[in-house]
C-alpha cells in the first residue's frame, strides 16, 4: 500500500485464491472488534498505558488505509469478487474504528490488527495482478479483435468519479450455452487516437446468460478514451 508504513504480510498458501483467503482476515478483524466493544481487552501489566494508546492509535490509522487501499483495487476485480472485498474492507474500518476509540486497549491487539490489514490489502492487490497478467497472458496468442468482441463492451466514465485516473466499465455478457471465462485488452487512446496505455481485465467464470462487470483504470492517462481492443472467451 502506497504511502504506509510497511509492515510484511502472511504468505498466501499456495493453490488458495488470496481474496477467499481475505474472508478469513475479515471474520478475525470482526472478532477483534467484538472484544474491545465488549470491553475484554486491556493493557496487560508490562504495557503503559500510552504506549498501548499509540500502537492503537497508529494501527487504526494504518488498518482504515489498508481498507481505503483494497476497495479501490477491487473496483478492477469482476463484480462478484468486488462485493466480497467491499465487505471485508468495511468490516476492517469498523475494526479499526473501534480499536482508534477504545481505552485502555493492548499492544498485542493492535499488532495483530496492523498485520491483517496489511494481509488483506496484499491480498487483493495479489489477485488483482493475477487477473491482469492472466487476461494479457491469455492475449499474446489471439490474432485480430478475439472472438468475443460481441459479448464484451467497454464505456468510459466521467474523470469526476475518479480524480487523477481514466476509469473504463467493461461489461461481459455471456451470450453462449456454457460456462465461459473472458480475456479483455482495453486501449485507453489520445484525441489522435493514438494507443497511450493499456490496460488487460479478467472475467473468469460467467455462466451462460449472465453479465458480469470490471473496471480498468489508467493513472497515466487521465484524460484518454477508452477503447475494446481485444476480447477472448476460453
Amino acid at each position: 500500500m502506497r504511502g504506509a508504513e510497511q509492515v510484511r504480510p502472511s504468505r498466501v498458501p499456495s493453490g488458495q485464491s488470496p481474496v477467499v483467503r481475505s474472508v478469513s482476515v475479515s471474520a478475525a478483524v470482526v472478532l477483534v472488534s467484538a472484544a474491545i466493544a465488549a470491553g475484554t481487552v486491556a493493557c496487560t501489566s508490562a504495557e503503559r498505558p500510552g504506549r498501548a494508546q499509540a500502537a492503537a492509535s497508529s494501527a487504526a490509522a494504518y488498518a482504515s488505509r489498508a481498507a481505503a487501499s483494497a476497495a479501490a483495487l477491487a473496483s478492477e476485480l469482476p463484480s462478484p469478487g468486488q462485493t466480497k472485498v467491499f465487505a471485508d474492507a468495511s468490516a476492517l474500518q469498523s475494526a479499526a474504528a473501534s480499536l482508534a476509540t477504545s481505552h485502555p486497549s493492548s499492544v498485542a491487539v493492535a499488532s495483530s490488527l496492523k498485520a491483517r490489514a496489511s494481509e488483506f490489502d496484499a491480498s487483493v492487490s495479489a489477485e488483482v495482478e493475477k487477473g491482469r497478467a492472466s487476461a494479457q497472458d491469455r492475449l499474446k496468442s489471439v490474432s485480430g479483435a478475439g472472438n468475443a468482441v460481441g459479448e464484451v463492451s467497454v464505456k468510459g466514465l466521467p474523470n469526476s468519479t475518479s480524480p487523477g485516473k481514466r476509469m473504463a466499465l467493461v461489461t461481459v455478457k455471456n451470450r453462449t450455452g456454457r460456462t465461459a471465462s473472458y480475456a479483455v485488452q482495453i486501449d485507453f487512446t489520445d484525441s489522435s487516437g493514438k494507443s497511450v496505455d493499456t490496460r488487460f481485465v479478467s472475467v473468469p467464470d460467467v455462466a451462460p446468460g449472465k453479465t458480469i462487470t470490471a473496471l480498468a483504470a489508467s493513472t497515466s492517462a487521465p484524460d484518454s478514451a477508452p477503447k475494446l481492443a481485444k476480447a477472448e472467451r476460453y
